[in-house]
């Protein structure tokens, strides 16, 4: 059983879907190869959650984005409170969660701290 974790995004400037899948594969891709070991499970949810993004032409101001990761360790994704997708993967929501808020995550050090 996983930590259910929440991570809010809302967008604070218009975006290319292609632009804010970049970002997401470039941040994610080694994080997801260092979880999985040589299971593909989470190449294969990087892959599609990439995707998600990308299917997106643009990503205007205002727009809230939750990802989830449930109890079972996948990871669930809301736009605008309605549920776009869900990815069983384990490594897929803890690259996603450390990217953030892990040692070298983007979050403040001292943020880091108080969310563990």
């Amino acid at each position: 059983s996983y930590m259910r974790m929440t991570l809010r995004m809302v967008i604070c400037r218009n975006a290319s879907g292609h632009h804010v899948a970049k970002g997401f594969d470039r941040r994610l891709v080694k994080l997801v190869k260092q979880s999985q070991g040589n299971s593909r499970e989470g190449k294969n949810a990087l892959r599609k959650f990439v995707k998600l993004w990308k299917n997106r032409t643009e990503w205007r101001v205002g727009t809230v984005i939750d990802m989830v990761r449930d109890d079972d360790g996948s990871l669930v994704v809301f736009v605008n409170g309605r549920e776009v997708d869900r990815f069983a993967s384990a490594d897929l929501s803890w690259a996603l969660f450390m990217s953030y808020i892990g040692e070298s995550g983007s979050f403040d050090r001292n943020a880091r701290i108080k969310i563990v």
